[in-house]
């Protein structure tokens, strides 16, 4: 018999916050399913960020074949990075391998789904719509349908509009990442009454927004875990990761007999201790050129970033002031999102580092006597202390493998674990600006893993890689999994006797799927950046 299976997605879900959460009994529900099911951590994609990893999740594949390396494209494909959409992925995900064989699927605010595709069931796009677009589901009369259901549906926070710097803006944001977070669990368990699918994929957002902006109020590692606004932040994280709890309970608790359960993230989280201004070091070491008329403009505003950026500020000007210094720097900033290429003199650059999602650093030409020259240089780095700051460099076909491994950046980079984060800023005038003063976060290298039910094996497992979720899904499905893909079924994962009962199928290889690019409009394109850009995803 052929079963179901849910798959939870917690976006940025983190054991160095959730162990202590289910050790305090904020989190009792997932601290049962660790006890009664399988869990461990889960490898990201490398970069660890958001758009390459859940297209690896959701495909089995590595980067260098589902093409999905940023939020734009590739420089090498376009060099004018337009932004990725759900037809930009270039390997078939889950549910296209799912309905081809006859099974139904519901897809609930996953990334990488706008626009919405015509599938066996229903589709819900998250990350990447743009705000006040109505066509985010599939089928189409599922917007009113679902706003008359549940009252109403939020796609998106609008992050810009907070400072959550400030105690009342961030207990604002807090209360509409609740709000969203309510609306999404009930559309959960509408879709899965309405459709009754056989694949139910669902992502949580509550955990990456808070991680993003608030990590060092979470983290006693970090000073600002004692000021005065971690104690009036992490009170309320802490009830809205009860909530989550709940909400994973509730589905856990009423798991049907054959149905099994996986929870993944999408990656890991920890603070970011410094920003490393990768262009500006390229530029001073001669590899990259500024046109003069810019490079005065944006030292004018790095300057006024800087400053209000610094403690003093922050303690001796009025916050209303300093909202609105912040809200002009961010207004500023905003304008700056695509003017690295037109700032940047490109007859006489030879490389640039275009966005914190690639995390790496692109040749304007084919030169390898420049990439070793430049990974020679990344290696000799240090920080005031005379530390090493990269930890590995890859080189992008070395990195990923399969057709789209061309489109990779020349050299890829780790720099403290992204404790140390490389960014784009040109002419800012210091290879690194510090950032333990802001309570921000990024990514981690290792996310999480958990399943339960029939066919899952309790006890600790290690080795897993995000490209192993299809597999590993399509397997306790009772599907045939592609021979060729990069995951595996995980191992350890699936009880003994199930796979002795019913060994796995594999079936034709799946082929690249040509892209039917969507081009956004100008309007919904300004709305994407910005809200990336508040999450820190763009310079």
């Amino acid at each position: 018999m052929k079963k179901k299976l849910i798959l939870l997605g917690l976006d940025g879900a983190a054991f160095p916050l959730l162990d202590p959460y289910m050790k305090e009994g904020v989190m009792p529900n997932l601290r049962a399913i660790r006890q009664k099911g399988a869990w461990g951590e889960l490898a990201s994609t490398m970069p660890a960020t958001t758009p390459p990893a859940w297209a690896s999740c959701c495909t089995g594949v590595n980067p260098g074949r589902h093409g999905i390396l940023d939020f734009r494209e590739s420089p090498k494909r376009d060099r004018n990075r337009p932004l990725i959409s759900s037809r930009s992925v270039r390997m078939p995900r889950i549910w296209h391998l799912l309905n081809r064989n006859g099974r139904s699927t519901v897809m609930l605010n996953v990334p990488l789904t706008y626009p919405p595709e015509p599938v066996n069931g229903a589709m819900i796009s998250g990350l990447m719509t743009p705000d006040g677009d109505e066509n985010y589901t599939y089928p189409p009369e599922l917007v009113p349908e679902m706003k008359q259901a549940l009252g109403d549906y939020i796609v998106n926070i609008d992050i810009p509009r907070y400072d959550t710097e400030l105690p009342g803006d961030a207990q604002a944001f807090l209360d509409d990442v609740e709000r969203t977070f309510d609306l999404r669990v009930k559309a959960y368990h509408y879709l899965q009454k309405r459709f009754q699918p056989d694949f139910m994929m669902a992502v949580f957002i509550l955990t990456d927004r808070i991680q993003h902006l608030f990590w060092k109020y979470l983290d006693p590692a970090f000073d600002l875990y004692n000021s005065h606004m971690a104690s009036l932040i992490r009170p309320r994280v802490k009830d809205l990761y009860r909530k989550l709890d709940d909400a994973i309970g509730d589905i856990a608790e009423n798991l049907p007999s054959d149905t099994n359960l996986i929870i993944v993230s999408d990656h890991g989280f920890g603070g970011t201790e410094a920003y490393f201004n990768v262009n500006q070091w390229l530029q001073d070491h001669g590899w990259l050129k500024v046109k003069p008329g810019a490079a005065i403009k944006k030292r004018l505003f790095f300057a006024a970033m800087k400053l209000n950026d610094e403690p003093w500020v922050k303690r001796s000007l009025p916050d209303g002031f300093q909202s609105w210094l912040r809200g002009r720097v961010r207004g500023t900033r905003s304008s700056f999102k695509s003017d690295l290429e037109a700032s940047i003199d490109w007859e006489r650059t030879r490389a640039y580092f275009p966005s914190i999602p690639s995390q790496g650093i692109y040749l304007t030409k084919p030169d390898e006597h420049l990439v070793t020259e430049i990974e020679d240089a990344l290696r000799a780095l240090k920080d005031d202390a005379g530390k090493p700051v990269i930890d590995k460099i890859w080189r992008g076909e070395d990195l990923y493998r399969g057709a789209q491994a061309q489109y990779s950046p020349d050299l890829i980079f780790l720099a403290r674990d992204y404790a140390i984060l490389g960014r784009p800023l040109l002419n800012i005038g210091e290879w690194f600006s510090p950032s333990l003063a802001t309570p921000l976060g990024f990514h981690r290298t290792q996310g999480i893993l958990f399943g339960l039910g029939p066919d899952i094996q309790p006890g600790k497992i290690t080795g897993a890689k995000i490209e192993d979720t299809t597999p590993t899904a399509s397997y306790l499905m009772g599907e045939a999994i592609p021979d060729k893909l990069d995951g595996q079924i995980v191992a350890g994962f699936v009880r003994p006797e199930s796979l002795e009962t019913v060994p796995p199928r594999y079936g034709d290889s799946e082929s690249e799927i040509s892209p039917d690019a969507r081009e956004y409009s100008p309007e919904e394109e300004r709305s994407v950046e910005e809200r990336l850009r508040a999450l820190g995803y763009l310079g």
